[in-house]
């Protein structure tokens, strides 16, 4: 179980897929659903869009590059007040590689305190080199 000592989870990957797709990441195993806002950039083109009942929280979703791109995905997920069993849960995450930038903001209706987080890639297994890491900041 994930120490309930901190203020602020942050879990920090950088990874690629055996094929490209989709990585989610389960605290608790999921909750139903999430409110969330995301921008996209390639640099050239900008988007941003509003889901305000999607089920990606059950599995915070990004896209990763398949290892045959030869790109990394680096991705940095901040869990604020993760231990309170009396908030909601709000998720910030950027994923960043060659390709494109993602950043996301995310609300789970849950007061549960994070004591889990669960990784897996939609098509396949993570390829050889990726890796997490896993931070606590105590309140200042």
């Amino acid at each position: 179980p994930i120490s309930q000592t901190y203020t602020v989870l942050v879990v920090v990957g950088r990874m690629k897929a055996t094929s490209s797709g989709g990585v989610f990441i389960k605290p608790n195993g999921g909750v139903n659903y999430c409110t969330f806002r995301n921008m996209t950039s390639d640099g050239s083109t900008y988007s941003s869009s509003y889901i305000p009942t999607a089920n990606q929280f059950t599995g915070v979703y990004h896209e990763i590059a398949g290892s045959s791109s030869g790109v990394f995905t680096t991705v940095i997920y901040h869990f604020n007040n993760y231990s309170t069993t009396n908030q909601n849960k709000t998720i910030l995450y950027t994923s960043i590689n060659e390709l494109q930038s993602k950043l996301y903001v995310g609300l789970a209706p849950t007061t549960s305190a994070i004591s889990s987080i669960t990784w897996f890639n939609e098509n396949g297994a993570f390829a050889t080199g990726s890796t997490w890491s896993l931070y606590g900041i105590l309140a200042a």
